[in-house]
């Protein structure tokens, strides 16, 4: 919380000295349990906690950095995932006494793409998020291991488990 309020503080404080102290502002809302980090035109970096009440912020254009959820599964592990590289869909306007809702988190897209060369196939699998953002997966602050992929045949009598790598 306090990191928040201070980097609101120094978002306002920097208005102010312009002359803007009385600036229009708009309401951002995130998903719960989501912690977001976003940047202002003037380059200042936000970070905005779902456990705050709604965070208003001085009107104008905004880019979404970097995203971050965290869940406790029934076993006690913390499960958390974060988004980072966001492109420019994560551009959003911060218009004056309206609210604008983030799109971080879930859904998140698991895609497998398979690519043959003579009789070599090179397999690869990557996480994205809905605004096309890097995606990584932990589990108690340590990465999961490597995906396997089953392949059988239409009638069973071949299977195979291939390990993916990560890198």
């Amino acid at each position: 919380m306090t990191k928040m309020i201070v980097s609101i503080l120094i978002f306002i404080s920097a208005a102010i000295v312009q002359g803007q102290g009385n600036l229009p502002r708009g309401t951002v809302e995130i998903p719960d349990g989501a912690t977001i980090v976003v940047v202002s035109d003037s380059g200042e970096r936000i970070t905005i906690r779902a456990s705050e009440p709604a965070v208003q912020l001085p009107v104008g254009k905004y880019s979404l950095e970097s995203w971050t959820m965290e869940r406790k599964d029934q076993d006690g592990s913390i499960w958390k995932l974060t988004g980072s590289n966001v492109d420019k869909k994560g551009v959003f306007y911060i218009i004056e006494n309206q609210e604008v809702k983030l799109p971080a988190g879930v859904p998140i897209f698991s895609s497998l793409t398979v690519s043959q060369e003579n009789s070599t196939y090179r397999l690869s699998h990557c996480l994205t998020g809905q605004l096309s953002e890097t995606i990584e997966l932990t589990k108690n602050g340590s990465r999961l291991d490597a995906p396997k992929l089953n392949i059988t045949n239409a009638d069973g009598s071949y299977q195979e488990t291939l390990n993916f790598q990560y890198g």
